[in-house]
């Protein structure tokens, strides 16, 4: 009879041996718009974009929160700097349609996460759009 070659055996996993899934950092990048851009004729508007890392899984909504809330300051320079004066929305690229999805509440930033948790890619890109919403003027 001819020989017999041994198959490869599989090791079984310890105990010891991690099983959780590695940290995903996304990369965010912001496009502002401040109040005054959104009145000119959509040709003409321009936008200012930063960009920064956040480790998901570590970081909560208040964190990320913060993040934007600094990067709209250094883009804009507003006089003060509220979360509810501006519209935020976020889509990620080739999964998440262009008008994308609000990212004004600790729900919305639950369901960016869900978005994250099902990508394949350990470090997504996701873009947020950041418009200023017009002050109302007293007559």
């Amino acid at each position: 009879p001819p020989p017999t070659i041994a198959g490869k055996k599989r090791k079984r996993r310890t105990q010891d041996e991690p099983t959780s899934k590695p940290q995903k950092i996304i990369t965010f990048i912001i496009g502002a718009m401040a109040a005054s851009e959104l009145k000119k004729p959509a040709t003409k508007r321009v936008s200012k974009s930063a960009s920064f890392e956040f480790h998901h899984g570590d970081e909560p909504w208040d964190t990320l929160k913060a993040q934007i809330l600094a990067k709209i300051s250094y883009l804009l320079s507003p006089d003060k700097v509220d979360f509810k004066d501006y519209d935020v929305s976020f889509y990620i690229p080739r999964i998440l349609p262009k008008l994308g999805l609000p990212l004004s509440c600790e729900d919305n930033f639950k369901t960016l996460s869900s978005q994250v948790e099902k990508m394949s890619s350990h470090a997504p890109t996701i873009n947020i759009v950041v418009q200023q919403n017009p002050v109302p003027t007293v007559v």
